[in-house]
């Protein structure tokens, strides 16, 4: 006599492939397996939509931002991480998780960037969604300010961020 089995699955994610069969557990040496079969959950799958190369400047603060495009991605806990040149470290989590909007729409204020970096985002879940590598490449940030004095002296001073011992700096003029 037949016997018809329902088992009912939560949490999948839209867009992704899912691979089931049915198996069965008699009291027998070793359990029966139905055939392999997939199936697809309606809707299309999250992805992370960055750009892949951005330019910060030394000592400025930016904003990383971005969507989690998708059927559902709003309200998805984002982590960003880091990897500081020359990207031999692993990827460590930087500030605090953020939260996609209901849009999925999000964004990081990433400060004191020291040198070129590699970032990427990961969703907190049971399975987390990773962005793709985005890098991002440290611009000087160089100042310069000038003060004369009644006795027709002039003095040039300013700043170079980062600083790098031993680098020479000159200052021309016309």
């Amino acid at each position: 006599i037949p016997v018809k089995v329902a088992a009912t699955v939560a949490g999948l994610q839209p867009g992704v492939v899912y691979n089931y069969r049915l198996v069965v557990l008699y009291a027998g040496p070793a359990p029966v397996l139905g055939r392999n079969k997939t199936f697809t959950v309606k809707g299309s799958a999250l992805r992370f939509e960055v750009a892949r190369h951005l330019t910060a400047v030394a000592g400025v603060p930016f904003i990383l931002k971005g969507t989690l495009a998708g059927s559902g991605g709003g309200g998805h806990a984002v982590v960003l991480q880091a990897s500081p040149y020359p990207y031999l470290e692993p990827f460590t989590s930087i500030g605090t998780p953020g939260v996609t909007n209901p849009s999925g729409l999000f964004s990081f204020r990433v400060v004191n960037l020291a040198s070129s970096t590699q970032f990427r985002l990961i969703t907190q879940e049971l399975r987390p969604l990773y962005s793709p590598v985005i890098s991002v490449s440290l611009a000087v940030n160089v100042t310069l300010h000038v003060r004369s004095s009644h006795t027709g002296l002039v003095r040039l001073y300013g700043t170079v961020t980062p600083a790098k011992p031993g680098v020479h700096v000159v200052i021309q003029w016309e």
